[in-house]
């Protein structure tokens, strides 16, 4: 259940910080034309993301958007007062790597929805489909100041599925949730854990690297050359042929090949980070990020100039192998 939170209030105002391009007192008249009301933030430390932190400045929200933001702000005399003297406001926190939902609180199987394991290429899968709108987690988040998430299927399959961006506010569905205009992202993984999904526990493939990348790499080719039957429909016709079934974690993963979904890689060591930008290379692709990405401080300079990101935490060393640098 959402319950009022002052801590998620402030967080949740904090979020626009960023949006707002006004860093002066709005004009006395401009603002007594303003609809009245809403909530000032006064006295913080404003850390703005765009510019030089304010001391002792306020913040002024109205109707869920940032007025102004400013020292000694001007405002209708209707406004609710939060004093901030002696407290930092920042941003909102953007986590890239969420699974708040898809392993939601509390930790039973039953919450366990973020690995569909029942083959390593899962492309047609939506992380959305699955989140749980109810998850408590979302609460301490938000107390902790992350005010949008993205939330990414786990890391058992070669091609985990599809990742979804969300604002943190009240909802019933991760529909009504979802960041504007945000892209689908789709979630790649290398290492030990396909290996260990299927190779070990399932007595499949991938049961080594060499053959996560050869079988990357056949279900790529198979993307590029897959044709929708929306495409085929004349020469279908033609052949006097019915209509073909879609096949949809090709139909995905051609999305990932022409740009419109970006890849979001697990991977932990330099040399699979450099394995895989070669690999996408073939097919005209990158990564949008590589996460977890512990040995990405050996490559950055190669990362830099590739334009690809690294999603780095300072947890979990030591887990597994591919975790003791």
């Amino acid at each position: 259940m959402w319950r009022k939170n002052p801590r998620c209030m402030v967080a949740l105002a904090a979020g626009l910080l960023a949006a707002c391009a006004t860093t002066e007192s709005p004009p006395e008249d401009a603002l007594a034309s303003e609809v009245r009301g809403g909530t000032l933030l006064r006295g913080g430390s404003v850390m703005t993301a765009a510019g030089p932190t304010l001391e002792r400045a306020d913040v002024w929200i109205q109707d869920g958007v940032i007025r102004a933001v400013g020292v000694d702000l001007v405002v209708p005399a209707s406004v609710q007062v939060v004093e901030l003297e002696g407290r930092w406001l920042t941003p909102g926190l953007i986590d890239p790597h969420s699974h708040l939902g898809v392993y939601a609180l509390p930790m039973v199987a039953a919450h366990s929805d973020g690995n569909e394991t029942s083959g390593p290429f899962q492309a047609a899968v939506r992380a959305e489909d699955a989140f749980w709108p109810q998850d408590p987690a979302i609460e301490r988040a938000l107390a902790g100041g992350v005010t949008t998430i993205h939330v990414l299927p786990g890391s058992a399959n070669l091609v985990g599925g599809q990742g979804v961006t969300l604002r943190l506010k009240p909802g019933l569905s991760a529909k009504s949730m979802r960041f504007p205009d945000a892209p689908t992202t789709m979630k790649m993984a290398c290492g030990e854990n396909p290996k260990h999904a299927y190779g070990k526990k399932r007595k499949r493939g991938p049961t080594t690297r060499m053959g996560e990348v050869a079988m990357l790499r056949q279900a790529l080719e198979r993307a590029r050359v897959y044709e929708s039957p929306s495409e085929r429909v004349g020469e279908d016709e033609a052949k006097g042929e019915g209509k073909k079934e879609v096949d949809y974690d090709k139909a995905a993963l051609a999305r990932v090949l022409s740009g419109e979904f970006l890849i979001q890689n697990h991977c932990y060591r330099a040399d699979e980070m450099l394995v895989r930008l070669d690999l996408f290379r073939e097919f005209g692709v990158r990564p949008r990020a590589f996460h977890h990405a512990v040995e990405a401080y050996k490559i950055r300079h190669v990362l830099a100039e590739e334009e690809v990101g690294a999603v780095v935490w300072a947890d979990w060393w030591g887990l597994k192998m591919e975790l003791l640098d």
